[in-house]
């Protein structure tokens, strides 16, 4: 099942790519979201749907002769016009270059041509458990292999959870790749990774969640949050190679936050190395010596230099970033990031071994 969802990923990346290299004077958009309404012609036939997205809306998607539609198989098409209880969640690609000015049940929307739809099914008839909030709410617990759905008793979606993922599902390419590591190198760098497990507290997030859904002012349309962690290859060397783990957290409905945090890995051994061993200055000086470099004000500075953290460190290609998350600051309540390009001054503090290729 594993293998089955990691090929299925990497066909719709391929997809992707040709997308770019084909759509000459597009203008391709990716989008998430979740099905409200299907729209058949005269016949029968599925020619549009309608989705509440996560960042732009409610739109319409039309289903064109070269629209690809990816419908597992244990759900048909068939089955997705005749059951009313089945509105999946989808990823869907289209060209911003064809949106028009629509309407669904009296409301503005944007209606797009769609290149791709990828449809997953995210509830069975019977969910695999249920899970108890404090207050002695059930939540009804749908798990497929990539994610799980908690959804409310009413059928109201809350939150979604993506699994987290590890080095091992993301293209890379060069230094950045993580099979171009010896396998025991490799194995240890996996290993991190599945030990460390999630860096939330999914009771925690799902209390959030509902919390959230309580103030809403609109229970019948509520839009179903996000919870994501994932990882991607950030930069590399001949020494080590650099990810970037993000997490996606909701923080009111249609609205989240993201925080980034660094692992720094032996290329040859594939161990952990803590991010202050890659600097010259000692571990308690370097958030001062990193913010003498960045463009902020002396009452940022301060603000910045009690809340540093080394773990807010992210090392990229061409610059380092101190990525303070949000409610971190005082002088700022949203995510707040800092760029450092590797200047002399900035190489001074680092270890000559340390500092990324740059591209």
């Amino acid at each position: 099942m594993k293998g089955e969802n990691n090929m299925k990923k990497l066909l719709i990346f391929l997809f992707l790519c040709l997308l770019a290299l084909t759509s000459c004077g597009a203008r391709t958009v990716n989008a998430h979201g979740k099905i409200i309404a299907r729209e058949t012609d005269e016949n029968g036939r599925l020619v549009s749907v309608v989705a509440d997205t996560e960042t732009n809306g409610t739109i319409r998607l039309i289903l064109m002769e070269n629209t690809h539609l990816d419908v597992p198989a244990s759900f048909s098409e068939e089955d997705f016009l005749m059951d009313d209880s089945l509105y999946p969640f989808i990823s869907t690609v289209y060209n911003a270059r064809t949106g028009k000015n629509d309407t669904y049940e009296n409301k503005k929307i944007r209606c797009y041509e769609a290149e791709l739809i990828d449809m997953d099914i995210e509830k069975n008839s019977t969910p695999a458990s249920t899970i108890t909030l404090s207050d002695g709410t059930e939540l009804r617990v749908y798990a497929d292999s990539d994610h799980t759905l908690y959804t409310l008793a009413n059928g109201t979606d809350l939150l979604r959870e993506n699994h987290p993922q590890s080095p091992e599902n993301v293209m890379a390419v060069g230094k950045k790749n993580i099979d171009n590591l010896d396998e025991s190198a490799k194995s240890a760098v996996l290993s991190y990774y599945e030990e460390r497990g999630r860096l939330y507290d999914i009771m925690e997030e799902l209390e959030k969640a509902y919390a959230i859904y309580q103030q809403s002012q609109n229970k019948e349309n509520f839009s179903c949050m996000l919870l994501e962690q994932s990882v991607s290859p950030a930069a590399a060397n001949d020494r080590f190679l650099f990810f970037q783990t993000s997490l996606h957290l909701p923080l009111a409905e249609k609205t989240f936050t993201e925080r980034n945090q660094c692992e720094v890995f032996d290329r040859k051994t594939g161990a952990y190395i803590p991010i202050e061993n890659l600097f010259t200055c000692p571990p308690e000086e370097l958030g001062n010596q990193l913010l003498e470099l960045g463009t902020v004000s002396e009452a940022d500075r301060a603000d910045m230099e009690a809340a540093f953290q080394p773990e807010y460190i992210v090392f990229m290609d061409n610059s380092l970033c101190i990525d303070f998350p949000a409610g971190s600051l005082t002088n700022h309540k949203e995510q707040y990031i800092v760029p450092l390009k590797y200047t002399s001054d900035l190489r001074a503090l680092m270890q000559d071994w340390a500092i990324p290729d740059e591209r």
